[in-house]
Order: C-alpha cells, then sequence, then structure tokens
C-alpha cells in the first residue's frame, strides 16, 4: 500500500511539474494588459513579426537578453544586452553602451512592448 500511495504521490508532482513548464511565457487572457514587474517575468523568446523582417528579444528570467532582428536584404544580426523590469517599465542596457526602454503589458499570447505585441516563441530564439 505504502508503494502505491508514493508512486501516486509522485505521478501528482511530476503532472503539476509538466502543466507549469506548459505555463512558462503564458500569461493567459485574465491578465492581459497587466503591467509586468521583476525580470522573472520575462523568460524565453518574443518575436513580432512584419513583412520581410522579424524582430525577437530573447530573455533569461534573471538579467541578460538578447535582440536578434532578421530580414531578407541583410540576414540576421544579433545584440546582447542585460535588462531590468520595473513595474511595467523595462530598461535594455545593450553590450554597446546604448539603451532602450519600453512599457510593458502582458499579452494573450506573449507581451505588448509599446503596445506593439511580441507573441511568446519558446524557450530560445531560432
Amino acid at each position: 500500500m505504502r508503494g502505491l500511495r508514493e508512486l501516486v504521490v509522485l505521478g501528482a508532482l511530476a503532472l503539476g511539474g509538466l502543466l507549469a513548464l506548459a505555463s512558462l511565457g503564458d500569461y493567459g487572457g485574465e491578465n492581459s494588459g497587466t503591467a509586468l514587474d521583476g525580470n522573472a517575468a520575462l523568460n524565453g523568446c518574443y518575436t513580432q513579426s512584419g513583412g520581410s523582417q522579424l524582430n525577437s528579444y530573447w530573455f533569461d528570467g534573471a538579467s541578460r537578453c538578447s535582440n536578434q532582428i532578421w530580414n531578407s536584404l541583410t540576414g540576421s544580426v544579433s545584440y546582447g544586452c542585460s535588462y531590468q523590469l520595473s513595474q511595467g517599465q523595462l530598461t535594455l542596457n545593450f553590450d554597446d553602451g546604448s539603451t532602450q526602454s519600453f512599457g510593458v503589458t502582458a499579452a494573450d499570447n506573449g507581451i505588448n512592448l509599446d503596445s506593439t505585441l511580441y507573441e511568446y516563441t519558446g524557450a530560445n530564439c531560432s
């Protein structure tokens, strides 16, 4: 009987872990429009596409980020950065010394950076 109980507990823990992993980066409709706070709120790759260009931001959930831009004419360019997210305000400090700031809110399938939708596309940008 003890073995069966341990198996049920382990199964429940494994299912809970899988559900938690599946929800990373998915803010759901109930949080849409909510200002995000804290670096951990951004984790993974968020991509805005339009026309012949893709613009992606990757966040590690702690402090490092990158911005990848791809277009059909020039190919792919990537810029390393660190980031700080506080009360809906995102500041990117690029490795070249430049900075960029955005207002950030949750969206049904990603984030809005200054009202532009960036869809969550996974843990890493490909």
